[in-house]
């Protein structure tokens, strides 16, 4: 696991990037879960045991086949990816675990996402 920036401001960047918060307002999870239009799959955004604290421990979890796409394009300037599936409940798609990457600055999200978003674009 590599520095990250924090999961509050993972989540901050994601929205200003056109992503949508469709965590369930009832949640008993662990986590946030945020869609953008332009993707097939939702993210993840890891959350602490307390929700306010803010955590840098590899807090963006992707369904596995997004994580393909960000991984066939690493090495990626301040992206990195854990070393196994992350196997969080509240990060599972369909019972699969997704990866969990950090991403050391908001330019790296962006980077990140230029890969994952069609066209390569990280705009909404």
């Amino acid at each position: 696991m590599k520095n990250s920036i924090d999961n509050h401001v993972l989540r901050e960047e994601l929205i200003r990037h056109g992503f949508q918060d469709i965590t369930s307002v009832n949640r008993s999870t662990k986590s946030w879960r945020l869609k953008h239009p332009a993707m097939t799959h939702w993210v993840s955004v890891k959350l602490a045991a307390d929700p306010s604290r803010a955590m840098t421990s590899d807090p963006l979890v992707l369904h596995p086949d997004d994580a393909d796409r960000l991984k066939s394009a690493m090495p990626l300037p301040g992206v990195s990816v854990g070393d196994k599936p992350y196997k969080g409940s509240s990060t599972k798609y369909d019972g699969v675990p997704g990866w969990a990457f950090s991403v050391e600055s908001v330019d790296a999200l962006g980077r990140a996402l230029g890969v994952l978003m069609p066209g390569g674009s990280a705009s909404a």
